[in-house]
């Protein structure tokens, strides 16, 4: 019935001979016998030399009661030598009570946390802790706060039963509580603890609200910081909220009334705080209308009917405002087309919106399209308008000319006079009976070109021999003029050519080539671009001078370059 436990070696040394060893609990290896075990015996608190055996210690009602001495009826704490735990299934041998490995008999006592725990409860009220012991009774208790023990008396009743009852409470009673229980055989056991806070009631806030407000609209409800307070509100229609400050949605004339408030710290209500708040109800909405359709550049006539005391607000396409109730856009152009919304104020508070939709036609357009000019006595000249859509009628009007045909349609033919300009006018009408005018000037040139084909001609080539139109080659930088006029069939008088321009056999690049009137100053722009040796050719439209010459400009940084000069045409 021993236990042989807790050292760093085998607990059991045997150098020769042998010996017996039967129900006991043998640390290390442990030791071959009936009844033996090597299992922690779970001891109390062995750092403290407590060798009580534990809850599911496995040296409980495990030894051999034939090996205790006769007489022996108590443990080296005096309590019973055979004693049953029940919640130990008995693994040793005897006559039930079975002995326990050992020299302490476990006797079971154990008792629950003081409930309910925690507590927090405000000044004045009534509380009770309560334990429930578990082992051999009768028990008798012993309850204390913060480790003082405590007695019957004043507020204090049941300190020595498994209840305590505090009542009424102070703040001075906030604190732990635990209770000292001790069984039949002399066993104390001091109970988990329990913890009380008792707190003082706190200041009441200060209430408010942002009333009066709207039907519809949110209500707001405040209530001063109290610190460490959570909050309760109750108001008209069974409000009810536990914030500090909450907010009633959608708001209706029904929400006015008085609100209460009370600051909770620590389960601690305060005083009541009221706000009395007020809730308007909306005015109806007014009808709204207007005068349309219009064309634009009309005036537009907004209208809403009439509401006692009220103030107007428009709002409309294009940014429109007006706080008329009857307001007007004058030479209402087509983005004034859309839908107006006007509210009513009455007492602060805004109607819905009531609507009306606008339809401004745009007017037809009537820009005329036409050439800038044309050649005197000229026909076969077209102008002409967008279409303005079915049911849609073209008034046409001409001076200095004549229409030859499309009058009454979106586009005429016509004839144009012998000099100065000519003057074309439409009205336009479209199936709304909106109204577009348009004016067109057309000025009669006497300078009017044509182009007349030559065949194919190479009039200048500076790979030829030396001459007019042939060598040398041009040389950087340097210009040279060609009469065109007289040669290839291109008369004296003609104002411009069609050719070909061939570049090749530069000497150096990158460089370019300007063809310009003979006699005027060169352009910026270039007719055409070459690298060195490259061949490269490129058609132009160039105008002569005034004797029917061109000049070429040599755009290269050094050497030569042999040019080639084609035309097919000219103007005259």
């Amino acid at each position: 019935n021993s236990i042989l436990w807790g050292d760093a070696i085998d607990e059991i040394f045997l150098g020769s001979g042998t010996i017996s060893v039967s129900y006991s609990d043998v640390g290390g290896s442990g030791f071959s016998g009936p009844g033996n075990k090597s299992a922690d015996p779970l001891f109390t608190n062995p750092a403290s030399f407590d060798l009580r055996l534990g809850a599911g210690s496995p040296a409980v009602d495990a030894g051999q009661n034939a090996s205790v001495p006769g007489g022996i009826t108590t443990d080296a704490a005096g309590l019973p030598r055979f004693f049953d735990d029940p919640a130990v299934v008995d693994t040793g041998v005897g006559t039930p009570p079975i002995v326990d490995m050992g020299a302490y008999e476990r006797v079971p006592l154990s008792v629950t946390a003081p409930t309910p725990s925690p507590q927090s409860v405000c000044a004045g009220t009534s509380i009770s802790f309560s334990v429930t012991p578990t082992g051999s009774g009768p028990f008798s208790y012993r309850w204390r706060h913060n480790g003082s023990n405590l007695s019957n008396g004043g507020s204090i009743s049941g300190a020595t039963s498994a209840m305590l009852t505090i009542n009424p409470t102070a703040t001075g009673d906030t604190g732990t509580y635990d209770v000292i229980v001790t069984d039949f055989y002399g066993q104390a056991l001091t109970s988990a603890t329990g913890s009380l806070t008792v707190s003082a009631p706190p200041s009441a806030p200060t209430a408010s609200n942002n009333g009066p407000i709207c039907a519809g609209g949110t209500l707001m409800l405040s209530a001063t910081t109290v610190s460490g307070a959570t909050y309760s509100w109750t108001g008209p229609n069974g409000f009810t909220s536990t914030l500090q400050s909450p907010s009633i949605l959608a708001a209706t004339v029904a929400a006015s009334g008085v609100y209460t408030v009370h600051a909770i710290v620590s389960g601690c209500a305060s005083a009541a705080a009221t706000t009395t708040a007020t809730v308007t109800a909306i005015p109806a909405a007014p009808t709204a209308g207007n005068d349309g359709p219009i064309c634009a550049g009309q005036d537009l006539g907004l209208t809403a009917s009439t509401v006692a005391s009220a103030t107007y607000a428009w709002t409309g396409p294009a940014g429109f405002t007006s706080t008329q109730q009857n307001p007007t856009i004058l030479s209402a152009p087509a983005s004034a087309s859309g839908t107006y919304s006007v509210t009513v104020t009455v007492s602060g508070c805004t109607s819905s919106a009531a609507t009306t939709t606008a339809v401004v036609h745009a007017l037809p357009s009537a820009v005329i399209s036409a050439a800038a000019s044309v050649c005197s006595g000229s026909t076969g000249h077209s102008a002409s308008v967008p279409s303005a859509g079915g049911g849609a009628v073209y008034a046409w009007s001409i001076t200095n000319g004549s229409i030859t045909s499309g009058a009454g349609t979106a586009a005429i033919v016509f004839t144009a006079g012998a000099s100065g300009s000519v003057s074309l006018s439409v009205t336009v009408t479209d199936a709304n009976g909106c109204v577009g005018n348009g004016a067109k000037s057309v000025a009669i040139s006497s300078l009017c070109l044509s182009f007349y084909t030559v065949p194919p001609c190479r009039i200048v080539d500076t790979r030829g021999p030396a001459g007019a139109y042939g060598a040398p080659a041009l040389a950087a930088g340097a210009d040279r003029t060609f009469v065109l006029g007289g040669q290839c069939g291109i008369p004296a008088g003609a104002k411009a050519v069609s050719l070909n321009v061939t570049v090749t056999g530069a000497t150096s690049g990158p460089g370019f080539l300007t063809l310009f009137p003979g006699g005027t100053s060169r352009p910026l722009s270039s007719t055409i671009n070459y690298a060195a040796g490259a061949t490269r050719a490129n058609n132009a439209v160039v105008p002569l001078g005034g004797s029917g010459d061109l000049a070429v400009h040599c755009g290269q940084g050094s050497g030569t370059v042999q040019v080639i000069i084609d035309v097919d045409g000219y103007f005259q």
